[in-house]
């Protein structure tokens, strides 16, 4: 088994957890429930019913993202203003949308987006479909070289 065989196999035995995280049950993508999230800072991932493609291996999570002030607030934005919002509609066509969050302090909101940004990329050699900011800054990604 290569390197990438093992790590997407403990990827997907390990319940699509890239880091140790105490995730919240998933819950429906509907206004209703957002507004059930906490209204404090932390990380949160949409996912969707069905894996689809990326480069390697395959995934539901459809973005990452982070909030130092309101989950519950910068959610909902995903619902209509945000500028992944069209992309999301169209996926809702084909598939459930849920999220998940996880309550951080502030300072540890961006860092942990970045390291699932990075766990991510480092299996599927990609992005989540929604994500277009890296984990990695300039020049932290040499050991693809």
């Amino acid at each position: 088994m290569s390197m990438i065989e093992c790590l997407i196999t403990c990827f997907l035995k390990r319940d699509d957890k890239l880091i140790d995280i105490e995730w919240s049950d998933e819950l429906s993508f509907s206004k209703e429930s957002i507004k059930l999230a906490p209204k404090t800072s932390g990380v949160y991932e949409i996912l969707q019913s069905k894996h689809y493609r990326r480069y390697n291996g395959k995934t539901r999570t459809v973005k990452f993202g982070y909030s130092n002030k309101s989950l519950s607030e910068e959610i909902l934005k995903h619902l209509n203003i945000h500028h992944n919002a069209n992309m999301i509609n169209q996926i809702r066509k084909n598939c459930k949308i849920t999220f998940r969050y996880c309550i951080l302090d502030v300072g540890n909101t961006k860092k942990t987006e970045d390291e699932l940004l990075r766990a991510f990329e480092d299996i599927h050699f990609d992005l989540p479909v929604c994500n277009f900011t890296r984990g990695y800054s300039r020049n932290e990604d040499e050991h693809y070289k």
